[in-house]
């Protein structure tokens, strides 16, 4: 993987470590690591385009391993699937209930994140 500034948003299908493929969505703007295939892509785009769709990074803030797949630099928890964000808590070791609703896990996962961050 390359680390990239993309200056267009990219949604593209994903196999993260061990788990199935997953549709995953970069913003326009954000500094991304990008596959082989993912930057052969944008390339044959911008040929036919005649514009580019991305540059190297020059003194943006690279997206970590935690936010890679995810899109930008802050995770988007409103935009996770139940399953995702149930995943998401887990490896992190938050606690649910196996019942609970989307807004209740996007809710703990957003306090999760403000709690890392302290």
């Amino acid at each position: 993987m390359v680390m990239k500034v993309l200056l267009v948003a990219l949604s593209t299908s994903r196999a993260a470590k061990g788990e199935d493929v997953k549709r995953v969505h970069f913003e326009a703007g954000t500094a991304q690591n990008l596959t082989k295939d993912e930057i052969k892509m944008l390339d044959g785009l911008t040929a036919q385009a005649g514009r580019p769709h991305y540059r190297d990074v020059i003194n943006e803030q690279p997206a970590t391993d935690e936010d890679e797949g995810q899109g930008e630099n802050e995770t988007d928890f409103e935009a996770m699937t139940v399953a995702d964000l149930k995943s998401h808590l887990t490896d992190a070791g938050v606690t649910f209930a196996p019942t609970a609703v989307k807004a209740g896990l996007v809710a703990a996962a957003q306090a999760n994140a403000t709690d890392e961050e302290l």
